[in-house]
């Protein structure tokens, strides 16, 4: 799979994207699942039954949609902007809104931090108490990110 296709779907990292946009089934992602999806969020929308598509099964009866609680947890990167020496280390702690903490428990967190890799290294990535009671932990460094 090209990076473009993988791109288009990067809510879903790990997913194959033929299982996600590849509506007609025909083997790849084109116009035609973009235009069947499209019309189908019209008939979500709309209510209006001729642009129900039957490539995309209905939601079974007794199923709730989606509700969403407002804003999405608030995490923040502790840090300093004292300058730093070659040699020396230094970590960033990740902290959670605590008001928000109450009302709706963080399930899970993709944190994605940026720095010049020409004036710094990254060492170490740790789990620390935000994510330490998570079933997984997936660490995966780039250069500079």
């Amino acid at each position: 799979m090209s990076t473009r296709s993988r791109q288009r779907f990067g809510a879903y990292p790990l997913a194959d994207p033929l299982l996600i946009g590849d509506i007609n089934r025909n083997g790849g992602i084109n116009v035609t699942d973009a235009m069947i999806l499209t019309r189908e969020v019209n008939y979500l929308t709309t209510g209006n039954a001729t642009y129900n598509r039957p490539e995309i099964a209905d939601i079974p009866a007794g199923i709730d949609t989606l509700a969403f609680h407002g804003a999405d947890p608030l995490v923040i990167v502790r840090g300093t902007s004292a300058p730093w020496r070659v040699g020396w280390s230094a970590s960033r702690s990740c902290l959670r809104d605590r008001g928000r903490s109450r009302q709706h428990p963080l399930e899970a967190v993709e944190l994605t931090l940026a720095w010049d890799p020409g004036q710094l290294e990254l060492v170490s990535v740790g789990r620390g108490s935000l994510t330490g009671d998570f079933d997984n932990f997936i660490s995966a460094p780039g250069n500079g990110t």
